[in-house]
């Protein structure tokens, strides 16, 4: 097994520790979004549905201040141990907290430090692809502290899964979807009633079924050699398995019910159903939706602020009157929509608060 940093959306570590804890992994938080682990890559990658990037570690420092002391951590890594001469690199730099130097200026200094420590050892340098390079080296700089490795994911995160070819405006994050899947408690009928282009229901499926990454795009450290990815894959493929619950999208919008079934295909998600229907008006369904799982609108972009109000209460008073037992959702406006379930005798409870790009949104629980 090797040292492993598990990168995730701020909010979402504890779903990553629960999923290496089934996994039969142990780990631990060491920052905001970052989780460092022993485990397998392949199987990182393949099968985390929480996690935005699985990174090799080759070394941590702390009480780093200045970027020269940035560049020396960079300098006392043995490089040829993981960038072989003939293949390209690249560095990539994510800089939290308050710094004298800028995340390119990082990237730019690194990447010439590397350059430098072959030159001195072998007078060549390995190619340097900012594209599309064979190794992507990570200097991030998260407050003082420095983590150097390799990015084994790619150029892509984890949360682009590959199965989606119809891209709804607001589309979800698969690892947070997967977050709120993951904290509810759904047995047999699971309803997304604005599910857009089906980002949840897909993720319901696809994570109940055990189905892996690999099914629908590349990684990096495929072209390493490093690992016997085809083991993995015969091992993972064999975990894959049926399901017979019945999972729903519905959406009140026409062309977000034909994009949901339109990603349906490449998913292979065959027990999920999309259709045509009103959140507000869940009772009219012609069966009992006892589980919901949702991201409702936010009211970010709508001119009239009464009607994310509207919404949140009339989906609240559906919910109850349809017989739902149990609501797990995300939302800015969680006040509000608590207020609104809370008076339909839901007990609420708030799990926590995810940073989803900038923007603060609260994970909530309702049950009956």
């Amino acid at each position: 097994m090797e040292r492993l940093l598990l990168t995730s959306l701020v909010g979402l570590e504890g779903y990553v520790l629960g999923e290496l804890e089934e996994l039969g992994y142990r780990a631990k938080v060491i920052r905001k979004g970052r989780i460092e682990a022993r485990g397998h890559v392949p199987l990182f990658n393949y099968v985390l549905r929480t996690v935005e990037r699985v990174i090799l570690l080759i070394d941590v420092e702390e009480d780093v201040q200045t970027l020269k002391e940035v560049l020396d951590v960079v300098a006392s890594v043995d490089w040829d141990e993981y960038i072989p001469l003939d293949r390209s690199f690249a560095v990539r730099t994510e800089r939290i907290g308050e710094h004298p130097f800028r995340s390119l200026d990082v990237e730019r200094e690194a990447g010439g430090v590397i350059v430098d420590w072959f030159l001195g050892r072998y007078g060549r340098r390995p190619p340097v692809n900012l594209e599309d390079p064979w190794v992507t080296v990570r200097v991030d700089v998260d407050e003082d502290t420095v983590f150097v490795g390799l990015d084994t994911t790619g150029g892509k995160a984890l949360h682009r899964r590959g199965w989606r070819v119809y891209h709804h405006p607001a589309a979800l994050n698969t690892t947070l979807a997967s977050a709120l899947i993951r904290e509810s408690s759904w047995k047999d009928v699971l309803l997304d009633p604005m599910a857009g282009g089906g980002t949840i229901p897909i993720e319901a499926e696809l994570g109940r079924r055990r189905v892996p990454h690999f099914l629908f795009r590349s990684f990096a450290f495929e072209r390493w050699g490093r690992w016997n990815i085809w083991r993995w894959r015969r091992k993972l493929r064999k975990r894959i398995r049926w399901i017979v619950d019945d999972i729903y999208g519905m959406d009140k919008f026409t062309k977000h019910v034909r994009g949901c079934k339109e990603n349906l295909r490449p998913a292979g998600t065959a027990r999920v159903r999309c259709f045509k229907g009103d959140a507000t008006r869940l009772e009219r369904l012609p069966f009992t939706p006892t589980h919901v799982v949702t991201n409702p609108p936010y009211g970010l972009k709508i001119a009239n602020p009464r009607a994310v109000d509207e919404l949140y209460a009339g989906f609240a008073a559906s919910a109850r009157e349809a017989g739902v037992e149990e609501i797990v959702l995300i939302t800015t406006k969680w006040q509000r929509m608590a207020r609104y379930l809370e008076e339909e005798g839901y007990t609420v409870e708030v799990k926590g608060e995810v940073l989803y790009g900038k923007l603060p949104v609260k994970l909530m629980v309702a049950r009956r």
